[in-house]
């Protein structure tokens, strides 16, 4: 095994002209066959359901002693799901996914151990690659059960197929296994909001300019300017480095609408955070509205027009 441990019950074959042979490896990962000829040419190929080997077989051909053959079984990646980057715990699920988005990407024998990166975000990580249709895309996390990644700015519209590849180590030149395809839909946008625990309730994350947070001990007040972060917004109007912080605004080419209490905010920038690749923001000036006796709080609905996506948050206010 890849973690240094025997591996029984390995099927190993041994295969020349004309005739094979069969073993299985015991409980120390050990095999073997007799009567060989040794002027013959011999293939031995290990397989077992859930691995893969390095290297896949071997060829022995005049052997004058007794080769030993040495395999690494490696578990093959299993990719178990795929989710935006920011995980609600309040929202539905989304079934889609957009363009310049950042993901997560969760399972098992994924990367090695826990590594991350700043942008720029390279293409490989802790011994892993990921691929979207067979081309490599950014990582900022990998680790053997999840690895976080950035969707590429021009992902088209429609079905796609994911695949993790492990490595034997960060020098890349060896693959030791690939998971099987994880197919995906990408959509033109898909809304996934920061959101953060208030009082013991998740609420959706609202900014002041100052750096402060909107919620129970600083309540909203009508007609404030709050920014809200998220990903997906899909495509923007400018395009970057993949990987790279866009270091500038870029607006995203699908509206965003909010209301608050029934009544349309205005949306004074819907696009690109300019520090972090994939990660985007809302800038809102709140209306004027109104509080009944009693309420404290505001209830916000963020709308994508494009393909119908409604969210509805609520936040302490006065």
């Amino acid at each position: 095994l890849s973690s240094g441990s025997a591996l029984p019950g390995v099927a190993v074959t041994l295969g020349t002209l004309g005739s094979q042979a069969s073993a299985t490896t015991d409980s120390g990962g050990n095999f073997s066959f007799s009567n060989l000829n040794s002027a013959g040419t011999y293939t031995v190929t290990p397989s077992l359901a859930g691995y893969s080997f390095v290297p896949p077989s071997l060829t022995y051909a005049n052997a004058s002693a007794n080769p030993a053959p040495a395999f690494v079984a490696w578990p093959l990646p299993q990719v178990g799901g795929l989710g935006p980057g920011f995980a609600s715990l309040v929202q539905p699920i989304p079934s889609s996914f957009a363009a310049r988005e950042i993901v997560s990407i969760y399972g098992a024998n994924l990367c090695s151990t826990a590594t991350g990166a700043a942008p720029t975000y390279p293409d490989r990580l802790a011994a892993c690659i990921v691929q979207v249709d067979g081309a490599n895309i950014r990582i900022f996390y990998g680790s053997p059960v999840q690895i976080n990644a950035v969707l590429p700015q021009t992902l088209a519209l429609g079905a796609h197929q994911l695949v993790v590849q492990r490595y034997t180590d960060t020098g890349y030149k060896t693959l030791a296994a690939q998971s099987q395809p994880f197919s995906f839909t990408v959509m033109r946008i898909s809304m996934a909001f920061l959101e953060r625990t208030d009082a013991a309730a998740t609420v959706l994350l609202a900014q002041y300019a100052d750096g402060g947070f909107a919620g129970s001990t600083r309540p909203l007040h009508s007609g404030d300017a709050i920014t809200l972060y998220l990903t997906g917004l899909g495509r923007t109007a400018q395009t970057f480095a993949e990987g790279a912080a866009p270091k500038t605004a870029s607006n995203a080419v699908e509206i965003v609408q909010i209301q608050v209490q029934g009544q349309p905010a205005q949306v004074t920038y819907a696009g690109v955070q300019p520090q972090y690749p994939g990660f985007d923001q809302v800038n809102v000036k709140l209306p004027n509205y109104t509080l009944t006796a009693g309420q404290s709080a505001v209830t916000f609905q963020i709308t994508a027009p494009a393909t119908g996506q409604t969210l509805n948050y609520t936040i302490a206010a006065r």
